[in-house]
């Protein structure tokens, strides 16, 4: 998205509706018919049993995909992220997830994992690698970042999966970025805007 664009979402104020990115739905469905063609042309070129099987395979997994993608693009308000006054909605398809501004911590962009978790990932796969004879790889920590391209909130939930989401990232919730047209740092800087927009306005009621 570009400046003014996002410039626009900034003062267009509450409510606020984004959309899934209708270019990136377009770029999947494309790539969902090309796969559902070619798993076609399988079942009618090859008599071989395990080629059928995997043209058939391939029609209905990449055909239900197609047909998913097909109907996101038709009903966009099923992905949508809807802010409001109170807090924001996230759309999975069908099924919905509300967050209240109060709830939620400050969003941030950061690398997909916490140094803790890289360096467990560094040493089991240090470990695995001695005990099948393979040769070593370059750890994770030794690797470039290749950019912020998470959004991380955090709701303040307890039990083992919001435990395991914070070892691993340091945060319990995160954003689906990819979605919509918003570059991580688009989305920080829109989320962390209305959240305190927000609160502002719900401490001088």
């Amino acid at each position: 998205m570009n400046d003014d664009q996002f410039q626009s979402l900034l003062n267009s104020g509450l409510p606020l509706t984004i959309y899934p990115s209708k270019k990136r739905l377009l770029r999947l469905a494309l790539l969902a018919a090309f796969l559902v063609t070619c798993s076609i042309a399988m079942i009618h070129q090859h008599n071989d049993q395990f080629m059928l099987i995997s043209g058939w395979a391939g029609a209905v997994f990449f055909g239900a995909g197609l047909l998913v993608i097909l109907t996101k693009m038709l009903l966009p308000e099923s992905q949508a992220l809807m802010l409001d006054k109170e807090g924001f909605i996230i759309n999975y398809s069908w099924r919905k997830q509300r967050w209240s501004w109060k709830s939620v911590s400050e969003f941030v962009a950061k690398e997909v994992l916490t140094p803790e978790a890289i360096k467990t990932i560094d040493i089991m796969v240090g470990v695995a690698a001695m005990v099948e004879g393979m040769p070593a790889r370059t750890p994770l920590s030794a690797r470039k970042p290749r950019g912020n391209n998470m959004v991380y909130f955090d709701d303040g939930s307890t039990g083992k999966k919001a435990a395991l989401s914070r070892y691993l990232t340091g945060y319990n919730c995160a954003l689906p970025v990819s979605s919509y047209e918003l570059s991580a740092g688009q989305m920080v800087e829109l989320m962390n805007h209305y959240r305190s927009v927000a609160l502002q306005q719900s401490t001088a009621r």
